[in-house]
């Protein structure tokens, strides 16, 4: 899937690849269940088996494998990364524990979280004691949203007391409050509206998008 390309943008995608938001002149390939955020223009980047790179600055031609994940880096890094763990910008009190090739960013204070299995938590609330386990990932959730979440799911800005179960690759973007949605083997659902409680499963997409806009702050 390819949201919101620039003209001239020739690019080359297999097997259950996302760019989002890239920049005109990009000749991008990915492969694998690759994702590219926000590129800057120039950067030419070649990814394989499970990367994501967000907000990366021109000029920077990264090279990554295998589940990882470059955040905000500034330009002329050019950095080579594979199987590791990354920790960035923590606050004081967060007594976490992580294993293999877990990452977690802008963390709150006082939030007592377990991860493992490259597992991901990104802006989180204070006191939201989350549980996760192979490969998942939460986006900007609210506090007292108590997910769970297994098996390489992800979830993008959730509403509060949306309280969701996701398995197999799933992903869901943008869902209103309310929608209490299941799904499963690799489904994807963008912008969809409250009261829908929509039940998809083995490669269906729905896709109500007219201007599709991910954030990340």
């Amino acid at each position: 899937m390819i949201f919101n390309q620039s003209p001239g943008d020739n690019k080359t995608l297999s097997n259950s690849c996302m760019i989002f938001n890239q920049s005109p002149g990009d000749n991008k390939t990915l492969s694998n269940s690759c994702m590219i955020f926000n590129q800057s223009p120039g950067d030419n980047k070649t990814l394989s088996n499970s990367c994501m790179i967000f907000n990366q600055s021109p000029g920077d031609n990264k090279t990554l494998s295998n589940s990882c994940m470059i955040f905000n880096q500034s330009p002329g890094d050019n950095k080579t990364l594979s199987n590791s763990c990354m920790i960035f910008n923590q606050s004081p009190g967060d007594n976490k524990t992580l294993s293999n090739s877990c990452m977690i960013f802008n963390q709150s204070p006082g939030d007592n979280k377990t991860l493992s299995n490259s597992c991901m938590i990104f802006n989180q609330s204070p006191g939201d004691n989350k549980t996760l386990s192979n490969s998942c990932m939460i986006f900007n959730q609210s506090p007292g949203d108590n997910k769970t979440l297994s098996n390489s799911c992800m979830i993008f800005n959730q509403s509060p007391g949306d309280n969701k179960t996701l398995s197999n690759s799933c992903m869901i973007f943008n869902q209103s409050p309310g929608d209490n949605k299941t799904l499963s083997n690799s489904c994807m659902i963008f912008n969809q509206s409250p009261g829908d409680n929509k039940t998809l499963s083995n490669g269906f997409f729905s896709v109500l998008i007219v201007t599709f806009y991910l954030r990340f702050y």
